[in-house]
């Protein structure tokens, strides 16, 4: 039982460290573009400034079949190929948790973009992960269904698509 304990306590501080970077860099975010399939991967990217208010893209990313959510940051102007294109690792060992309706044990996307509307005038982006940490009997599984806001949300008008 403590070993269990132990394996959530340690799954839940790491991911929670992760999504709180995640929510720092999303408050910011120029735009959150729709969330698409890339390959073998699950995708959303959206917009931010760097340190010299230049637009950047950053693109998440989880595998269909689960694994590591990465982050790959590129300026806007160039593409995710760009040499100056950096990778890094946000969780490792999520997958979807969510599941089709129409067909049962096939995943969804888990990034869902939500764009201005009525109730907002900002983007936002829902992720929802499961994260198994432990071997065996001592894993632990936990639900992540969280909403991040881009709260400096520019209007349409403005072009900020990322090259895919």
């Amino acid at each position: 039982t403590a070993d269990k304990a132990e394996s959530a306590a340690l799954t839940q501080t790491s991911l929670t460290a992760s999504f709180n970077k995640l929510d720092r860099e999303l408050r910011y975010a120029y735009r959150v573009n729709d969330e698409y399939v890339a390959g073998d991967d699950f995708a959303v990217d959206y917009v931010i400034p760097d340190a010299d208010n230049n637009a950047q893209c950053v693109r998440l990313t989880v595998p269909r079949t689960g694994g590591t959510l990465l982050r790959r940051q590129w300026p806007q102007t160039t593409t995710p190929a760009d040499p100056a294109a950096t990778v890094t690792t946000v969780a490792e060992d999520v997958v979807s948790s969510v599941e089709s309706q129409d067909a049962p044990g096939v995943l969804l996307n888990p990034f869902d973009r939500k764009a201005p509307d009525g109730t907002s005038n900002f983007d936002r982006l829902n992720l929802r992960l499961q994260s198994t940490v432990g071997l065996s009997d001592k894993a632990t599984t936990r639900t992540y269904d969280l909403t991040f806001t881009a709260l400096n949300t520019v209007a349409l008008t403005t072009a900020l698509a990322c090259t895919r």
